[in-house]
């Protein structure tokens, strides 16, 4: 089932206040490219709308596609490449982008636990080797990170929904996504990996913030 917000044109009617509205899922939701590859490589430039009697299809399809892109961005964490597992990321990364570039009649019933397994034991044997505090898994909702040094911190999995990170080092924190620190609140001095990015409504929610002084 599409979202109700969505237009004929496959754009967000609610884009512009989804802030403000609390739909902060909406905000933090990254599909790691797997919208494009799905469309354009999986079904040929068409889309769920194209194919009625295969929109269930699609919707799967999708899901896994944005499972195994999810890992490959995991993959390629700095933390991953310097190790000496280095090789066997790099093996894995290569398997999971010739599975995610397959037909949809092979991705579909596509054992995405299974692999996130193998992904998972490679992730736990990078950050025991890295070392540091382990936060995997960790539910941080709401937590005040304010000031908090994270740059050894294996966050693979945390929920930081809510949490403060304002003025925090995650800059070296290892498996640590655009989706994580999007839930979460920051400002210009919250560091974040380079490959991570920063979340564009944290300088709107800081705008807003000061406008209504």
């Amino acid at each position: 089932m599409s979202c109700l917000h969505l237009t004929s044109e496959d754009r967000c009617a609610i884009h512009d206040g989804l802030l403000d509205g609390g739909w902060l899922g909406c905000v933090s939701y990254d599909c790691f490219g797997a919208g494009q590859q799905v469309t354009q490589v999986a079904y040929g430039g068409l889309t769920w709308r194209d194919l009625p009697e295969r929109t269930a299809e699609v919707f799967e399809v999708f899901e896994i596609v944005q499972g195994l892109h999810e890992m490959r961005f995991l993959l390629g964490d700095p933390a991953c490449v310097a190790s000496s597992y280095a090789g066997q990321a790099a093996a894995l990364d290569a398997e999971l982008e010739r599975l995610a570039a397959s037909t949809p009649e092979r991705l579909v019933g596509v054992d995405l636990g299974g692999w996130r397994e193998r992904a998972g034991d490679l992730f736990a044997a990078v950050a025991a080797e890295r070392g540091g505090h382990d936060y995997r898994g960790a539910l941080l909702l709401g937590a005040d990170l304010r000031g908090a040094d994270l740059t050894d911190a294996n966050l693979l999995g945390a929920d930081l929904r809510g949490a403060d990170l304002r003025g925090a080092d995650l800059s070296g924190a290892l498996l640590l996504t655009l989706s994580q620190v999007s839930a979460a609140s920051g400002d210009a001095t919250t560091r974040l990996p380079e490959r991570v990015g920063r979340p564009a409504h944290w300088s709107a929610r800081r705008s807003a913030e000061v406008n209504d002084r």
